[in-house]
């Protein structure tokens, strides 16, 4: 379902699982905004929810006997977006991931089976691009990633995917609900988005989330363009950051901080981007470049 576009400025240090499901760009049965308007859409045919075969092996979608019981991400999230759906909660019947109007990230009716177990299956209806018209259909939602969020005891991931058209279950391709986001975030090209007249810094990154790399580039007033040092580094699916910096520079140096689908954040960035400590200070955030 990511659909989301970087603003022109900056590089996600964080390549987390992407969502495969209607509601992500970067899946692979995931159909992406096509501007088209829902017409009376078809009502999929009532069908009883079955748990599909393409559930990764030797997973339990059997809820445990006892202990706590997990919520589908973070209700955290709603504070900056409270039209999305099913954050926070327990086997939410209906999930909107963006609360945007966009159909294609929204599924109703969904009936549960194993929850509390390593992986729950939903059987609802989802949104998805037919002939020329976005049309309703059963889709399948898993749920799975046990773990904690912002204090909270959730499923971390979560996809969906239309199994008459092929859809397959992918755990490598996921929404990221403790973040809110597509996982893994995206490759590509970062730039800081601080104040007129500060240091122009630009973040390369590539790779998986747990085998991160890239580097840092500085871009003077005058055009000529720097590399400070390369780095290596982890993103994980509670939102955490961490780089490495490698040579030329800066060698050893470590740096934390958070990202969020197509905006990246290093909390101590100043180490070691702020050249100039009497000049415009640069504001540690970096957005997706477009395009990148």
């Amino acid at each position: 379902m990511k659909s989301s576009t970087g603003p022109a400025a900056a590089l996600i240090l964080a390549s987390l699982m992407a969502a495969c499901g209607p509601a992500h760009s970067h899946s692979a049965t995931a159909v992406s905004a096509s501007g088209a308007t829902p017409s009376a859409a078809t009502t999929p045919e009532a069908t009883t929810p079955e748990t599909p075969s393409t559930v990764a092996e030797g997973s339990s979608t059997t809820a445990p006997a006892e202990g706590p019981v997990p919520t589908m991400g973070s209700s955290t999230l709603l504070t900056k977006l409270p039209s999305r759906i099913g954050y926070g909660q327990v086997r939410p019947a209906a999930i909107d991931l963006l609360g945007n109007g966009d159909p294609q990230t929204r599924v109703s009716g969904i009936v549960w089976q194993g929850w509390g177990g390593s992986q729950a299956i939903g059987s609802g209806t989802g949104w998805r691009l037919g002939q020329r018209q976005i049309v309703a259909d059963r889709v399948i939602v898993v749920a799975f990633d046990l773990g904690t969020c912002r204090g909270q005891y959730v499923y971390d991931a979560l996809e969906w995917y239309f199994p008459q058209i092929g859809g397959t279950f992918d755990p490598q391709q996921f929404e990221d609900v403790c973040v809110g986001a597509p996982y893994p975030p995206s490759d590509g090209g970062y730039e800081d988005d601080g104040p007129a007249g500060a240091p122009n810094y630009f973040l390369n990154l590539s790779g998986a989330p747990a085998a991160l790399s890239g580097s840092v580039g500085f871009r003077s007033q005058d055009g000529r363009y720097t590399t400070p040092f390369t780095f290596s580094g982890t993103a994980q699916l509670d939102g955490s950051l961490t780089i490495k910096s490698n040579a030329p520079g800066h060698t050893g140096g470590t740096y934390t901080g958070e990202w969020e689908d197509l905006n990246l954040v290093i909390d101590n960035c100043g180490a070691f981007l702020n050249l100039d400590a009497s000049g415009p200070r640069v504001s540690c955030r970096f957005a997706h470049i477009e395009g990148s």
